[in-house]
């Protein structure tokens, strides 16, 4: 068998940054359906995840 070479750690290989990425995506999912419903732009707040994980 032969070696699989090894690669630096980086944000994608830790789990809360997938879950940050994650809920980013189901928010901008979210606000782009009401932004179409509404017809209108709306902002994108930053996500306050801080103590809930």
């Amino acid at each position: 068998m032969g070696r699989v070479a090894s690669r630096p750690p980086t944000d994608h290989d830790h789990p809360r940054a997938d879950f940050v990425e994650g809920a980013k995506g189901v928010q901008l999912a979210e606000l782009g359906l009401q932004s179409w419903r509404e017809g209108r732009k709306l902002e994108v707040p930053p996500l306050d995840l801080e103590g809930k994980l």
